[in-house]
């Protein structure tokens, strides 16, 4: 039945091309050179090396003709646009987790409830379920070791101050599949400790110090609070002391840092190390020093290193630790046995913080003390991608993938190595960070084409024909197909008869230069996870973000908030509240600036390849009475539809129609030209196009599928038998009654309520399949 079922869908989904797929991989690999490290043999299956960027779209990459006015030096990347393809029509989520979710399942939000970034008080039901059958896993069935490297967010994490809902514990990615997990749990680096590592706290009350990147400037750049010379201690006790003169103009406080030091200004090393630097060492610093863990399949504790760590592998910039346990990783495959690694970067997540000097190619004009100012904030955005390049460069060359020529510059060949490399980003870039013409109010977060358009490129031995550009609709959920279809394998085979599956083959875009869209349609989505009444009614909060004046409700607290640029309207502020609708009448009651546009809390996008239709739900602030408050907590849908526009430099994005205000009523600054078509006029092909999208529309909204369609199916399998009792039996022990999968009343408890549930629906097959 299992196979009669995947050759149904060959035949409805892919093209007459597709059936030559597996012959023809045969033979490009026969036809592949032996001459890189991590090759096995020329008939061995590839390699897979998965670089994903973190809040880096389309609108950063010189490459696919955009970048804005200076855009960010990326040899490497170029290099594997030559010699790979690149697929200019990539959709992903508008968010981190539910985009990285869709790359190991192949499935919608809409089928996982992964609709958003997960924080630490969104209920486990909106975290990947254990029974998920990831990449990992379908590779397995080919013999493959897998790593992850850097940055998961697949699930929950704990935050010190919040309710955690967070049932893996620190070995989601052990459980989740992959052999081996090297890296971050939560969803973002800690904020800039402006402290320095303790050295200096001038505001008592919160505990912040005055340097704004995170370690102490020279003089030049801080008179007041600079220093030119002084003493760097590691976290072992070593110390060292520095000076401008034997740095440089970068300074004695940065270069300190960045080798995982904390510099204690203008002093003398001492033999026993300051007690407020000591204690510093216990603090994370964005991208310079966090708790960075480590497990192994089957293996039930994990390892986790603070930054107090004695063994300072926690402290240094985290695209280059990252890269570290790649190349370690890698190099330590042996046997013969294929491997995916997936070296998930944290960069270029807020806070932004500079890279080492080392890793960037353009002139360093950040000083030390304006990290969080627009200008810094984007010159920094722009090394923080220069950084990554370098690194994915010295990837490929210290795993033999590639080699350096004398000028420095990366030599790769795809037929000297049996790999296959992927890469991409994982949503929009974000507000102050997006280069325009992309609508940076429209970003990150929004379904609109700035928040869901990333970069896509794909080189490998089995590219026909390279360095040409694909145009064809992809959805980030394609990925876990092609990975499959790299192994040789069809990954329905091994998913569970009901399960929904939403990807399409890729491969045949790298073989066949004259192969067709295969989707007809694409497809994206964004909401709210899952939270408890309790939790909604009590614990949230909203942060607006200042430079832009949006409110949102997916940030976990007052210190993330902060860390964005935002003001935190929450639980333990003076402003104790709870949705962005109260954020909004505080500030028009009491502050006299203008309320705050929100983000909104369900968004579905279709699209065609000339046409574009959104579904959006936002709050609207119109007023203070308990009328409009109302409204404004429980808003109708409105539709956008937009001819879609991909034009070089300037693409007309897609944004609503109107004029947008910031604070104090000043308007936004907006120099691109927007697309959208009047749908009460509608006619000719615009008429039919939009009748096509809205049946596609339809059809995706009745798809949607939810704890309450599938009472009692707690492991995704489309039906209620006795593996959902066994699965509340398992989870309720591991967390003592928690949030699990198996609450389907949604209280965040896991308790005789939700077995009640099985126990009523026990054989029941479930139409909308999750």
């Amino acid at each position: 039945m299992r196979q009669m079922r995947a050759r149904m869908f060959d035949i409805k989904k892919r093209s007459p091309f597709a059936a030559l797929i597996g012959f023809g991989l045969s033979l490009v690999l026969i036809g592949c050179s032996d001459g890189g490290d991590v090759s096995t043999s020329v008939n061995s299956k590839p390699n897979i090396l998965f670089v994903i960027m973190d809040d880096v779209g389309i609108d950063q990459m010189k490459y696919a003709g955009y970048g804005g006015t200076n855009p960010a030096s990326t040899p490497v990347i170029d290099t594997l646009v030559a010699k790979g393809v690149t697929f200019t029509n990539t959709w992903s989520a508008p968010e981190c987790s539910p985009t990285r979710a869709m790359y190991f399942s192949g499935r919608y939000p809409i089928r996982t409830s992964i609709n958003s970034a997960i924080i630490p008080i969104d209920l486990a039901n909106s975290s990947m379920n254990p029974d998920e059958v990831t990449t990992p896993r379908i590779l397995r069935n080919a013999g493959y070791k897998s790593a992850l490297i850097g940055k998961s967010h697949l699930t929950g994490y704990a935050v010190d101050g919040l309710q955690s809902n967070a049932p893996f514990g620190d070995t989601a990615m052990s459980q989740l599949g992959w052999d081996y997990f090297q890296g971050w749990v939560d969803a973002a680096p800690y904020p800039i400790d402006t402290t320095a590592g303790n050295v200096l706290v001038t505001n008592p009350t919160n505990g912040q110090g005055p340097y704004a990147c995170g370690w102490v400037p020279t003089v030049a750049q801080d008179s007041t609070n600079g220093a030119d010379t002084g003493a760097c201690y590691t976290v072992a006790g070593s110390c060292a002391e520095m000076s401008i003169a034997s740095t440089g103009t970068q300074g004695p406080g940065r270069t300190c840092l960045q080798q995982g030091g904390i510099f204690d200004p203008n002093q003398s090393c001492k033999i026993t190390m300051p007690t407020n630097i000591a204690s510093g060492f216990a603090l994370q610093n964005a991208h310079y020093a966090g708790t960075l863990v480590e497990n192994f399949l089957d293996v039930e504790n994990p390892v986790i290193a603070p930054p107090n760590d004695p063994s300072g592998k926690s402290r240094g910039f985290r695209s280059v630790i990252e890269s570290d346990a790649t190349i370690k990783w890698i190099n330590a495959q042996t046997g013969g046995a294929p491997w995916m690694a997936t070296l998930s970067f944290a960069a270029a997540h807020a806070p932004f913080q500079p890279p080492p000097s080392s890793l960037i190619s353009s002139d360093d004009t950040v000083n030390g003390i304006d990290c969080g100012q627009t200008l810094g904030i984007k010159t920094i955005m722009r090394q923080m991608v220069e950084a990554m390049d370098t690194e994915i460069g010295r990837v490929l060359v210290e795993t033999g993938i590639a080699t350096r020529n004398t000028d420095g510059s990366i030599n790769y060949d795809p037929t000297k190595s049996n790999t296959v490399i992927v890469f991409t980003g994982d949503n929009g870039s974000y507000f102050n960070t997006v280069n325009l013409p992309f609508a940076p109010l429209h970003s990150k977060g929004y379904v609109n084409q700035s928040g869901v358009w990333v970069p896509l490129v794909i080189a490998g031995p089995m590219v026909v024909d390279p360095g040409r550009q694909v145009n064809a609709m992809i959805n980030v959920t394609d990925l876990y197909e092609f990975f499959g279809e790299i192994a040789g394998l069809q990954v329905r085979d091994y998913v569970p008869e009901n399960r929904a599956v939403d990807s399409y083959p890729m491969l045949s875009y790298l073989t066949n230069p004259n192969q067709t869209s295969i989707r007809e349609f694409n497809f994206t989505y964004g909401a709210d996870n899952l939270r408890s009444s309790d939790v909604i009614e009590n614990v949230q909060g909203a942060c607006v973000l200042a430079g832009v004046n949006v409110c949102t409700e997916i940030i976990p607290g007052k210190a993330s908030c902060g860390m964005q640029g935002g003001v935190w309207y929450g639980p333990d502020s003076i402003t104790p509240i709870h949705d962005c609708c109260g954020a909004a009448k505080f500030i028009d009651e009491n502050t006299g600036d203008r309320p705050p546009t929100m983000i909104p809390i369900e968004q579905y996008s279709v699209r065609n390849a000339s046409y574009k239709l959104n579904q959006i739900t936002t709050k609207v602030y119109t007023g203070s009475s308990d009328v409009q408050i109302a409204s404004c907590k429980n808003p109708s849908p409105v539709e956008e539809f937009y001819k879609v526009n991909e034009a070089t430099p300037i693409p007309a994005i897609d944004r609503p129609p109107g004029i947008i205000y910031l604070p104090n009523g000043t308007i936004y600054p907006y120099d691109g030209v927007a697309n959208n078509l009047d749908i009460s006029s509608l006619g000719g092909a615009d008429k039919v196009a939009y009748d096509s999208l809205s049946a596609e529309l339809t059809r995706m909204i009745n798809a949607k599928a939810t704890p309450e369609s599938c009472p009692g199916d707690g492991n995704f399998d489309g039906r209620v038998d006795q593996s959902d009792l066994d699965g509340y039996r398992t989870w309720t022990v591991k967390t003592q009654n928690g949030s699990t999968w198996y609450d389907f009343n949604l209280d965040g408890i896991t308790n005789n309520v939700d077995l009640e549930i099985i126990k009523a629906n026990l054989g029941k097959t479930c139409a909308n399949a999750r």
